[in-house]
């Protein structure tokens, strides 16, 4: 070992301290080295959190991606809010080496500012901490978050997938035969349980699915209905769905709310009239025109959340862009994540999702984002060819809470 004189190691120390003090050298040596240490924490990729926006309300999950610039660390959100750019100033704890805190703000609002710390160390795969923010226009006051840092197979999913433009594929022979139906019989009537459905031109007509019928009938079959009291139905289309689980309700005298969402307009005028003809007025089912849970503030979460949404992948459509009834059947991996997302933030604690899918979706991509929320799926049952499936398999999920 060299053993370096006192005098020496002392201007050795100074001429440090004096870069890491001066501006705007030093402060820019600093980042640099605090981003360097940071990227060797492991902690940049995604993060999930919480918001609270105070104590009674319950939090928001959002996804955040956070990465190095060399200079700066950025933070993007992926899920939920919008347009949120922040850039990050962090700083060490001198007590607490595994401690990072500094300061955030966000690039597109001067006014939306705050500070943040996380605990880390290098072995973990996991971070955690709180940002604080200052109130925004008096309404907006952030609480603490939870971070989780997400694991390296996971995030390489994301980037692959989320990030990054999927190969070309064809597979034609599925969307001729499905499409051709439709625009061959347009507004054939869908006969379901003794009720005749009308079906408008353009609107998915269930009768020329697979996966759609078998998915009610095993909620009616082999659910308790009694244990869901607050339901909705994200995408209901024609409705069905919903007028059927109200019909089983009423026989088994079950009191409940249930919600109908579509964010199509053809295709909620034909929800409202297969409602308004099969239903009394006090069996109330509330239609709602949106595409996503939460662009509606209840004042609950769910019991039972039925989905029968897209799942198709872009590019098994490319021929059928053009075609009216694209939005029926395409689901590209934004879509994949906020349905996840939107289940998570809108079902109670013990209640769950059934949701229908397919070989011709990313199932991948599907349970990376579950995996992320820390949610179970169970697969109920499959449609193969036996079942009558042509050119795909269709699974239905059962999708909750851990």
């Amino acid at each position: 070992m060299i053993d370096i004189p006192s005098n020496i190691l002392n201007i050795i120390q100074n001429i440090f301290s004096l870069l890491f003090l001066s501006v705007p050298l030093g402060y820019t040596i600093k980042k640099i080295f605090y981003n360097h240490l940071f990227r060797k924490s492991k902690i940049e990729g995604f993060h999930l959190s919480k918001r609270y926006f105070d104590s009674s309300n319950d939090p928001i999950i959002e996804l955040i991606r956070i990465r190095s610039n060399f200079i700066n660390i950025i933070g993007e959100t992926v899920y939920y809010f919008k347009n949120q750019n922040y850039e990050l100033d962090l700083k060490f704890s001198k007590q607490h080496s595994s401690v990072i805190s500094g300061t955030w703000k966000n690039k597109n609002d001067p006014h939306h500012y705050g500070e943040f710390a996380w605990n880390f160390n290098y072995y973990s795969s996991e971070s955690r901490g709180y940002w604080s923010a200052t109130k925004r226009d008096g309404l907006i006051e952030f609480g603490r978050w939870e971070l989780k840092k997400i694991d390296k197979n996971t995030e390489a999913i994301l980037n692959s997938r989320l990030f990054k433009k999927m190969i070309t594929k064809k597979k034609s022979s599925l969307y001729d035969n499905i499409l051709q139906k439709h625009d061959k019989e347009p507004e054939k009537p869908f006969g379901f349980n003794g009720r005749n459905y009308n079906i408008m031109k353009n609107v998915f007509n269930p009768q020329f699915g697979k996966i759609g019928r078998p998915l009610i009938i095993y909620l009616l079959d082999k659910y308790d209905l009694s244990q869901f009291k607050n339901i909705i139905d994200w995408g209901t289309g024609c409705g069905y769905y919903c007028i059927e689980i109200a019909f089983k309700q009423k026989m088994l005298n079950i009191e409940s709310k249930i919600i109908a969402l579509e964010s199509d307009e053809t295709t909620i005028q034909c929800a409202n009239d297969n409602i308004m003809k099969f239903l009394k007025k006090e069996e109330e089912i509330k239609l709602i025109w949106a595409n996503r849970i939460s662009s509606n503030a209840f004042d609950v979460k769910f019991d039972l959340i039925i989905a029968n949404m897209p799942f198709s992948k872009p590019c098994y459509l490319v021929d059928y862009r053009r075609h009216p009834m694209y939005h029926c059947f395409c689901s590209p991996p934004e879509l994949i994540l906020e349905i996840c997302f939107e289940i998570k933030n809108a079902l109670n604690n013990n209640g769950i999702a059934l949701l229908s899918y397919a070989d011709s979706g990313d199932k991948e991509f599907l349970f990376a984002c579950l995996k992320i929320l820390d949610m179970n799926v169970i697969e109920l049952f499959r449609v193969d060819k036996e079942d009558g499936a042509t050119d795909d398999i269709f699974y239905a999920y059962e999708i909750k809470n851990k």
